[in-house]
This record gives C-alpha cells, structure tokens and sequence, in this order.
C-alpha cells in the first residue's frame, strides 16, 4: 500500500473516481425525487428513466472499454465519454417525455467508460499487475467518501435551486474528466510505440 501511495497517478485516479462516483450516487439518489416533484412525473416513470440510465451504463460498460483496448487509447474514451456524462445528467433536468429517454440512453451509456478508470492502473508505471490490486482499492476508496461527501454538499445546493443538483453532479463529471487529462496516456498503442 506504502509504494502505490506512492504513486502521484494513483492519486489523480483516485480522484477521479471520487469525483465520478460522487457525481453518481448523489444523482441517483437526488434524481427520482426531482423527477416526481419538480418534474411532475409518476414514482413508476421516474424509476423507468433510472432503469434506462441503469441498462444503457452496462451496455457503455461493455462497448466503450472495448473500443478503448481496440484503439489503444484510455484517454480518447474517458474524456470525452465522461465530459458528455456531465452534459446529459444535467439536460435530464430539463427533458420530458421522449427527450428524456433519449438523454437518460445517452447518459448512462457514455458513463460506461468508468471501466476504463479500473483498467488504468493495471498499465501505470510503478503499478503494473503487483500492485494493481491496492491502487484499485484505493480508488475505490476514494471513490465512496465521494458518494459520501456530494449528497451532503448536493442537497444543499438543492434547497436553493432544484436543477442546482444536477449542476453540481453533473460538475463532478466533468471535473473528474479534466482530471483525467493529468494521466499519462497509458493504453496499449502507447506501449507498443
């Protein structure tokens, strides 16, 4: 544990699951209620837009870290597949009906590219497959004082405004994707270069 703390891009990854699965579970928990009572929405339609947010992120799971090891590249994937995340949770504000599938589709499938987060630290100098084991938990770690910490601050800002939430979550998306940019490029095109 000593050596991956060791590491500086373990922190940055850790980071950026704090700030991802942050954004994540205080979303989730903040959305339905929203949905219902800002929203108008019946407690069952509410649950079918999680639902489809839930279903597209497994299918993101599956097709973008796939393309991300066919291209050879992490960051072309978790950038821009996190940035959009952070576009789409915060367009679910303002979506209805059809739109909001639609957003909601898109939303949970560009947040597939969070496998890439766990494949990362496999490929980091300092790492490798020794260590990958403590420096996911360390993410993961970091990644669930994430969850714990948004809500707290989220709901707050929910109180003044109610889009202020999905501002907030949907801001921790985004951060958590310019963070990335930190990372050195560690996919398999760069190592057979």
């Amino acid at each position: 544990m000593k050596r991956v703390l060791q590491v500086k891009d373990v922190w940055i990854v850790a980071g950026c699951y704090f700030l991802f699965l942050g954004g994540y579970i205080g979303l989730i928990g903040y959305a339905p209620t929203y949905f219902v009572t800002v929203q108008g929405m019946t407690p069952s339609a509410a649950g079918v837009v999680l639902s489809i947010v839930m279903w597209a992120y497994v299918a993101g799971t599956f097709v973008l870290p796939t393309l991300s090891d066919r291209i050879g590249l992490r960051k072309a994937f978790f950038v821009p597949g996190t940035l959009l995340t952070g576009v789409f949770i915060f367009a679910a504000a303002y979506a209805l009906g059809t739109p909001l599938w639609i957003v909601a589709a898109l939303w949970g499938f560009m947040a597939g590219t969070a496998a890439i987060a766990f494949v990362i630290p496999l490929e980091m100098e300092g790492v490798g497959t020794m260590l990958a084991g403590s420096a996911i938990g360390v993410a993961v770690t970091a990644g669930y004082l994430g969850g714990f910490v948004s809500p707290l601050i989220g709901m707050r800002l929910v109180s003044t405004n109610p889009v202020a939430g999905f501002a907030f979550w949907g801001g921790c998306y985004v951060l958590s994707a310019l963070l990335f940019l930190l990372l050195k490029e560690t996919g398999p095109r760069v190592r057979r270069a």
